[in-house]
């Protein structure tokens, strides 16, 4: 892909070093674009991650006040 462009930018007359540079500043910004692209990925899944941890801590605790309510309703038929 680098030489396609380097061999456009040599018909344009454009010199070797700015080729060069205009090559490197390109390659370096798809570089870059691609990083962001793994580091979202990467963000997303931490996030799923986190979220099914969460629903399962929410599942929990819903079950134990559920439990901890019944047995607060016991007691107060006992007392009744």
């Amino acid at each position: 892909m680098l030489s396609i462009i380097a061999f456009i930018l040599d018909g344009y007359g454009f010199q070797l070093g700015d080729t060069i540079a205009i090559s490197s500043s390109l390659l370096a910004f798809m570089g870059l674009i691609y990083t962001n692209y793994k580091n979202d990925l990467m963000v997303r899944k931490q996030v799923e991650k986190a979220d099914e941890r969460l629903q399962i801590q929410l599942k929990t605790e819903v079950d134990n006040l559920t439990v901890e309510l019944s047995n607060q309703d016991e007691r107060l038929k006992k007392r009744a």
